[in-house]
């Protein structure tokens, strides 16, 4: 069974549309910061060596709902979004990965139901064997994150 913390990674690779908030602490520890999101999700599949991979992209966008950075300067603003953005996206990538092997090497189960697009691009007559090639297969997680508002702050 997958800990609940895990099943918002989950349904971010498994769905389209999916909103929630990501907490944040900051290196310093000093800093957090709460985004509100959105993300979209799409699914492409190739073969390569042999081998299906699978590229599950997510697009994130954001406002920013609780931070304690500082923006008194005009100029920091920038900055500081893009250090959050990068923050939240390094986050995700790490998380989403570790949940992508447990699938695979632990549960070996499509619980991302991204199988179907093997299927729909190289035939129900491969159905077999698609499925069973899942733990061998690659997959991908790539973020576009974007933050759209800093909320009160700015």
């Amino acid at each position: 069974m997958i800990p609940i913390e895990e099943a918002v990674y989950v349904n971010m690779l498994r769905n389209s549309d999916v909103k929630g908030n990501i907490s944040l602490v900051m290196e310093d520890y000093k800093s957090a910061v709460d985004v509100e999101c959105i993300t979209k999700r799409k699914v492409y599949v190739d073969k390569a060596d042999g081998k299906l991979k699978y590229t599950i992209k997510l697009s994130l966008q954001g406002e920013i709902k609780l931070n304690t950075f500082n923006f008194n300067e005009e100029n920091d603003v920038e900055k500081i979004l893009d250090e959050i953005e990068v923050q939240l996206t390094n986050n995700l990538i790490e998380n989403l990965n570790k949940i992508v092997e447990r699938a695979k090497n632990d549960y070996e189960i499509d619980v991302f139901d991204i199988q179907k697009y093997a299927i729909a691009k190289y035939g129900r007559e491969n159905e077999d064997k698609i499925r069973e090639s899942f733990k061998d297969s690659e997959i991908e997680v790539v973020i576009n994150t974007k933050i759209r508002s800093t909320g009160r702050y700015k």
